[in-house]
């Protein structure tokens, strides 16, 4: 079975479109888990609609804990043997876990990502759909797949999520890269270059929180893997994102503590080489 974690914090306008896209997939032998990390929007009165589903549990947290931690604890709640993350505010083509299974039963990977589309007023896909790809920890590493980003929605399975040890709570940004670098470092992923998935770009998304934010949890995932096999990929990528981020300060002057703190960090990468 597959255990599909959906996670939502205040995704109220999008979250029916995306638990709605797991319960009519084509596939049948699946679980719903949905974890509310205590949204302050309406998110609480939608839930209950499809909580009382046959295929659908959910998960109400008291104290909003982050998106790392509530993967955690959907993850800790599956029954299924293999899992799948979905965030509230995206949504899955009707298809994708027929096709993913299908894949995974054809092949000698340990876990299957596919192709997704982003999603705003245009719809694009990550990935040529006429070329070929294979995913290495050289290229999650320096987010080279094909440009700089990274593969979402993957099929794992449960035992590989625990044994990695799940996300990892300390990062509410980047944590997918970490986990991937992670697993990527352990586990062979196959990729299926057809359109499964939907990211949905809009402003109130995690990945868009303020830069410094940002620029912390990339100097702790440099403390994280600087010293690993694939170390240099990482201190590589996040060298180029910190030149990138101290030249777009230089010519802000409201910002003095933001470029101090970008530049002592950016000093301590640049002589790690």
């Amino acid at each position: 079975m597959i255990s599909v974690i959906v996670t939502t914090y205040n995704n109220s306008e999008y979250i029916s479109n995306c638990i709605e896209s797991v319960i009519h997939q084509s596939f049948s032998d699946f679980e719903i888990i949905v974890v509310d990390d205590a949204s302050t929007d309406n998110t609480k009165e939608i839930l209950p609609i499809y909580c009382d589903h046959p295929k659908v549990k959910c998960y109400y947290l008291e104290k909003n804990r982050g998106v790392s931690y509530s993967r955690n604890l959907g993850a800790s709640k599956a029954k299924g043997e293999w899992l799948c993350f979905v965030d509230g505010d995206d949504y899955i083509n009707y298809t994708k876990l027929k096709s993913e299974w299908k894949y995974i039963n054809s092949s000698n990977k340990d876990g299957v990502a596919s192709n997704f589309q982003y999603v705003n007023s245009e719809r694009y896909p990550w990935l040529n759909t006429s070329q070929t790809y294979d995913i290495t920890i050289e290229q999650v590493a320096k987010r080279t797949l094909p440009y700089n980003s990274l593969y979402r929605n993957e099929l794992i399975q449960k035992n590989h999520f625990e044994d990695l040890g799940g996300y990892d709570i300390n990062l509410d940004l980047l944590e997918d890269w970490d986990f991937k670098i992670r697993y990527m470092s352990k586990y062979d992923l196959g990729l299926l270059n057809s359109v499964q998935n939907n990211y949905r770009i809009h402003s109130g998304g995690l990945s868009r929180k303020d830069d410094l934010s940002y620029l912390s949890a990339l100097w702790y995932l440099y403390k994280k893997h600087a010293s690993n096999d694939y170390g240099i990929y990482i201190k590589t990528t996040i060298y180029n994102l910190m030149s990138k981020y101290l030249g777009q300060l230089k010519s802000n002057s409201g910002k003095e503590y933001y470029k101090w703190k970008l530049k002592h960090w950016y000093l301590r990468v640049s002589k790690s080489f």
